[in-house]
C-alpha cells in the first residue's frame, strides 16, 4: 500500500494559520505565530528555508566572499606577505579559483 493510502484524514482541522512556503518569510511568520501560542500549520514541498537559503543570496554570497579571500591571498606578496599557495590547505576552494582562472 502507498503512504498516500495509508493516510487517515483528520475529523476536523484545528489551526490558526496555515503557511504555504518554508522560505525565510514563511519561517518567520510560523514562528511568530507560535510564539504568541497559535496553532501554525507549515507546508513546504521543497527544502525547509527555501531558494533564498539553499541555492540563492546565501550559497552566492559564501562563494563570492570564497573568491574575494582566495583573490586577496593570490595578491599578498604584493603587500610584503609571504604566503605559500598550498592545494592542501583548502583543495576544493582552490581548485574552484584555478577554474575561475582558466576562463
Amino acid at each position: 500500500m502507498s503512504p498516500k493510502h495509508q493516510w487517515q484524514k483528520p475529523r476536523k482541522f484545528d489551526c490558526n494559520l496555515i503557511v504555504i512556503g518554508a522560505g525565510s518569510g514563511g519561517l518567520v511568520t510560523s514562528y511568530i505565530a507560535a510564539a504568541v501560542k497559535a496553532k501554525v500549520t507549515l507546508i513546504e514541498k521543497n527544502k525547509m528555508g527555501g531558494d533564498c537559503l539553499n541555492t540563492g543570496c546565501v550559497p552566492s554570497k559564501a562563494l563570492i566572499r570564497s573568491a574575494k579571500w582566495l583573490s586577496q591571498l593570490n595578491r599578498f606578496n604584493e603587500f610584503g606577505i609571504k604566503a605559500r599557495r598550498s592545494n592542501s590547505t583548502y583543495p576544493m576552494l582552490w581548485s574552484v579559483f584555478n577554474r575561475s582562472l582558466k576562463r
